[in-house]
């Protein structure tokens, strides 16, 4: 795992706890909202974040209904943090 990448994760609260959610299934915001109890806004920056390095994707049927997934990369890293 890239060093710089491992620190970010590390250096987050919650960035570890959402990639082992969706690790375990693809998720709307609001159930690892739930799960972790977490804000849904500090989820929803968090989920953009993990966008943004390539480690989570997302898919939207319509303006409401937006599930997260873990990209390839993102399952390595979910695997190499357990």
């Amino acid at each position: 795992m890239d060093i710089e990448l491992k620190n970010w994760l590390y250096s987050g609260k919650y960035r570890k706890g959402i990639l082992k959610a969706l690790k375990r299934k693809p998720s709307l915001p609001s159930e690892l909202a739930k799960e972790l109890q977490i804000h849904r806004s500090s989820i929803a920056r968090i989920l953009n974040d993990l966008v943004a390095e390539s480690l989570v994707s997302k898919t939207t049927k319509n303006a409401k209904t937006t599930t997260y997934f873990l990209t390839k990369k993102g399952e390595k890293i979910a695997e190499d943090i357990e």
